[in-house]
């Protein structure tokens, strides 16, 4: 149920943006595409995450899948930033892992 909503809901354009060179281009891509998926998909997303909120096994861990991959996502790209000096002196990976991560 989870991957084929990313396959039609088109995640795909969420990790080809992420993988963008330049983290920077890579991270407003991300967003940008994570923000088209669930507006495009925001009903079947919300009824999926009730769901799951109620009775995680009834939808057989696909919100706990999708939570888990974009948590993973995020936090590569906070490194990627952290590893290219563009996260301000005063923010460190975790702590741009820790703001990413509720990006939805």
């Amino acid at each position: 149920m989870g991957a084929d909503l990313l396959e039609r809901g088109g995640f795909e354009h969420v990790l080809r943006a992420s993988a963008d060179p330049d983290a920077r281009q890579g991270l407003r891509g991300t967003i940008r595409g994570i923000a088209e998926m669930y507006a495009t998909h925001c009903d079947v997303l919300r009824v999926l995450s009730s769901m799951a909120l109620l009775d995680a096994a009834s939808v057989g861990g696909a919100v706990q899948r999708l939570e888990d991959g974009r948590a993973h996502g995020m936090a590569e790209l906070a490194q990627r930033l952290g590893d290219l000096g563009t996260l301000r002196p005063d923010v460190d990976v975790a702590r741009a892992t820790d703001v990413l991560c509720p990006l939805r």
